[in-house]
């Protein structure tokens, strides 16, 4: 009659070398191992957990782990987790950690169950992974590539402006050519003090005015003619300060910050001073009413494919202009370069400055970014590329 196999148990030496590795294994292992019995106090805390709660083993064996490392609002969807782990279903999920010294960290675990002969659960084992940076990171890629197709839209939607805007100008301006003409004509044929030379001039005036307007309009589209040079961005800042300085009056400081090793760039400089201009007196207006600074910041900026949303990758003079005024919501934002749009009172402005703004920069080859938030100031960036 043949006997049965039996298993062999396992010689005292060989139990203890096993034992003895898997305690290495426990303890060097970058992934959390919790081993919980079926009522949830834990068994087993290796040294990833000790490392990532701050406990120590001998603190917390015998304890619930909803006791010791759960927020309390994770208390109760944790136990539905160890309840359903109790009844045989396997879970991954992720749940926050709160360290000994309060600080939080994101766990990622895949969880099991072992169960004696007869399936009744003995022990719940869960492995974990710490995620809190790798998440943190999954957030602000999202971020940014959500950031980079509002910067898509709205260039193409001020692209879309611009067209328009370009063909109105120029038709606008052929207008104007002629009135300006015919005033000029009735000026110069009618003598002072004649009844209608006081209108005559206030036509030519007024065509004055819209043909300005009307040369806004085209640096907004991009298509006034130009004459980009190499230029070095700091020494059209400080040729400018002293008229910035008139500009703000006694209430505002200006303060610069300009990098001595700033590399050049090729641009317009009659549209690079008006970037600035522009720039500077839409801020001196956000602080109207109240003291502050205006700060001129210049700095070398050399950027990779994600760096910036909305700016391509290579080397840039980053141009600042930060002011410490009311600052904008979100809506203003994503209106600021449109043309004629302003939040001054009627009569007050044109709504063309950072409309400018754009134009000149863009036509520069550059990109212009705003930080701002409400009663937080903003911050213009303009990055040109180096020559």
């Amino acid at each position: 009659m043949r006997q049965a196999a039996t298993s062999r148990p396992l010689p005292a030496a060989e139990l203890d070398e096993r034992s003895g590795m898997l305690a290495t294994v426990l303890a060097t292992v970058d992934a959390l191992v919790l081993a919980m019995d079926a009522e949830g106090r834990i068994q087993v805390f290796n040294g990833a957990c000790e490392r990532v709660s701050g406990y120590r083993f001998d603190e917390v064996r015998g304890r619930y782990a909803w006791d010791v490392v759960l927020r309390p609002a994770d208390v109760e969807p944790v136990k539905g987790v160890f309840r359903r782990l109790s009844a045989g279903q396997r879970s991954t999920y992720e749940n926050v950690w709160v360290a000994k010294d309060g600080t939080e960290r994101l766990i990622a675990w895949s969880n099991a169950v072992q169960s004696d002969p007869d399936g009744r659960v003995r022990f719940v084992v869960a492995t974990g992974i710490d995620v809190t940076e790798l998440r943190q990171t999954e957030r602000a890629l999202a971020e940014n590539e959500r950031r980079y197709r509002d910067q898509l839209t709205q260039a193409a939607k001020l692209e879309a402006i611009g067209r328009l805007a370009g063909g109105v100008a120029h038709d606008f301006n052929n207008l104007l050519t002629v009135i300006l003409g015919c005033a000029g004509a009735l000026c110069h044929e009618l003598p002072a003090g004649h009844p209608l030379r006081e209108e005559a001039e206030e036509i030519a005036a007024a065509g004055g005015e819209a043909a300005r307007l009307t040369r806004q309009l085209l640096e907004f589209a991009r298509q006034r003619p130009v004459q980009p040079v190499p230029v070095v961005l700091n020494h059209t800042v400080e040729e400018m300060t002293g008229v910035l300085a008139r500009l703000l009056g006694d209430e505002l400081q200006l303060a610069t910050a300009l990098a001595p090793d700033l590399g050049r760039v090729v641009a317009d400089p009659t549209s690079l001073r008006q970037v600035i201009l522009n720039l500077v007196v839409n801020a001196r207006d956000a602080m109207a009413g109240g003291a502050g600074t205006i700060s001129i910041q210049t700095e070398n900026a050399e950027l990779g494919a994600r760096d910036v949303p909305g700016v391509p990758a290579g080397r840039y003079a980053l141009l600042s202009v930060r002011d410490t005024g009311c600052g904008m919501s979100a809506e203003t934002r994503s209106h600021l370069f449109e043309p004629f749009f302003t939040t001054k009172p009627e009569g007050c402005g044109t709504g063309l400055g950072l409309a400018t703004v754009f134009g000149a920069v863009k036509q520069a080859g550059g990109h212009v970014l705003v930080e701002s938030a409400e009663g937080e100031g903003a911050c213009f960036r303009i990055y040109l590329p180096l020559a």
